[in-house]
C-alpha cells in the first residue's frame, strides 16, 4: 500500500496483525516517510509476528505517534518488536513487546538506528536479548518511565550509540537478566 499525499493524515488503529506461519515477511506495518509531512499515528494495534522480522518498521519517519501497541514475538525469525532507522522527533509511548523466550542474540524489543530526538516513554519489554537498543547517534532521546524485564541487556548503546544526557526519569530494571 502506498500513500503520497503530503497533506494527509494516516492512522492505523485498533487492528490485529497475525503474520504468516508459512511465509517469512518483513513487518506487520512498514512505513517509509522521508518528511512528506503526513501526520502518522499507529495506535492500539496487536501483532503476533510468527515468521515476520518486525512488528512496526519505520524508515525516515518524522513526528509520528506510535502508541499503545502490543507486539508478541514467538520464534527465531523475529528480530525486533518496534524498529526505527533514520527516524526523528517521533513519540513511542506505552507500547509492549513480549517474547515467549529469548531466541537469538540479535533480537530486541525496541531498536533505534541513527534516529534523533525521539521520545521513548512508558514502554514495556520482556524476554528479548536487548530490551531497548540504540545504534549510532540517537542524540536528544528522551528515555523515561520504561520497564525493562528479563533481558541479557535491558538497555544497549552500540556502534557509538549516543542518546544524550538522561536524568533519573523513572526507568525500571527488573527480572533475572538486567
Amino acid at each position: 500500500w502506498t500513500y503520497h499525499n503530503p497533506d494527509g493524515e494516516i492512522q492505523i488503529s485498533n487492528s490485529s496483525f497475525r503474520m504468516s506461519t508459512t511465509l517469512p515477511s518483513l513487518a506487520g506495518i512498514r512505513n517509509d516517510e522521508f518528511s512528506l509531512g503526513n501526520k502518522i499515528t499507529i495506535n492500539n494495534n496487536s501483532f503476533l509476528l510468527n515468521l515476520a522480522r518486525y512488528g512496526i518498521y519505520s524508515y525516515g519517519l518524522e513526528q509520528a505517534q506510535i502508541r499503545q501497541n502490543d507486539v508478541s514475538m514467538n520464534n527465531n525469525s523475529n528480530i525486533g518488536g518496534i524498529y526505527a532507522a533514520y527516524s526523528s522527533k517521533n513519540t513511542y509511548k506505552c507500547n509492549s513487546v513480549y517474547a515467549l523466550q529469548t531466541y537469538a542474540t540479535r533480537q530486541f524489543g525496541f531498536g533505534f538506528t541513527l534516529s534523533r530526538a525521539n521520545s521513548v516513554q512508558c514502554n514495556y519489554t520482556d524476554k528479548q536479548y536487548y530490551g531497548i537498543r540504540f545504534l549510532g547517534s540517537c542524540i536528544g532521546t528522551n528515555l523515561a518511565g520504561n520497564n525493562f524485564h528479563n533481558h541479557n541487556y535491558g538497555l544497549s548503546l552500540n556502534f557509538n550509540g549516543l542518546i544524550g544526557t538522561q536524568y533519573n526519569a523513572g526507568n525500571n530494571w527488573t527480572g533475572s537478566y538486567t
